[in-house]
């Protein structure tokens, strides 16, 4: 209960405790915005750290190994599917299966699927084909 100090009416000390509707107003629009933009903010962290539902993670047996863009909107997919490459035609309407391939043998190609020269070499071999 508040206490009247002197000279204090009862109507002036309910009238500095009245808020106004355009003070309150802004409270809740401005609380409104800042859980909006937290929600936006963590939406957009979630994305940005490739985070992924343990569910959602399938090992898939469909992989595309090599796409190559022939116009606008076409384009040839080669398709690796268990022990099989299906090279696809791709349009906007439709898609045209052009050939079946054997899965090649595995080579021994390094992981990084670079030769195993070094720097220095490819450097030197790079500034000899610019001199001549």
């Amino acid at each position: 209960m508040t206490t009247l100090t002197e000279g204090a009416t009862p109507l002036t000390v309910a009238a500095e405790s009245a808020i106004t509707p355009g003070a309150m107003l802004l409270n809740v629009g401005g609380a409104l915005v800042l859980v909006l933009l937290l929600i936006v903010a963590g939406a957009w962290l979630f994305r940005r750290s490739g985070f992924q539902l343990r569910g959602l993670q399938k090992q898939t047996r469909l992989t595309i190994k090599e796409s190559h863009s022939l116009g606008g909107r076409e384009r040839l997919l080669l398709v690796e599917i268990a022990d099989q490459r299906l090279l696809l035609g791709v349009t906007a309407s439709q898609i045209t299966h052009l050939a079946s391939l054997e899965k090649p043998q595995q080579e021994n190609v390094p992981e990084s699927g670079v030769a195993t020269t070094d720097f220095r070499t490819l450097l030197a071999g790079m500034l000899k084909g610019r001199k001549s």
